[in-house]
């Protein structure tokens, strides 16, 4: 992830700006030592989707034994963007095969997904057999 940065970065950046929730009181602000820690320990999974060489899409997943199951790794993922022009169903099944390829090529058992309720792409991981299976509420009690 640290030798594409310069070019991630700008993405997540608007990404932030497409999707996050409670911008008004949590501001953007990767930790990035963090990020690098996690990469070094080989924990989190980065892949990319370009168009000619330029990044248009990454797919970010940390690889952990699940505190429940500890005899299985899941495939937990931090974030997922396509940017907005390439959104159809070629380059997101492209881009989600390939991972799911390389979670079971490292033995992960099971991946996990999560999606704005106002950005969905259900379609997407139904037409490629995922279950839907919880629900995630947030609340913000930053004042």
């Amino acid at each position: 992830m640290f030798d594409i940065l310069e070019e991630l970065n700008p993405l997540l950046e608007a990404h932030y700006k497409e999707v996050a929730v409670y911008q008004d009181k949590i501001e953007y602000a990767p930790d990035w030592e963090r990020y690098e820690s996690l990469e070094k320990g080989d924990v989190l999974k980065v892949a990319t989707v370009r168009d000619n060489g330029v990044l248009v899409g990454y797919y970010l997943t940390m690889v952990v034994p699940n505190l429940h199951y500890s005899k299985d790794l899941y495939g937990v993922n931090d974030i997922v963007l396509i940017k907005p022009e390439y959104r159809n169903a070629k380059v997101g099944m492209g881009l989600f095969l390939f991972v799911e390829e390389w979670m079971k090529d490292l033995g992960v058992s099971v991946m996990s997904m999560h999606m704005k309720t106002f950005l969905p792409f259900d379609k997407l991981c139904e037409g490629l057999d995922w279950d839907y299976t919880e629900r995630l509420y947030l609340k913000c009690i930053k004042e």
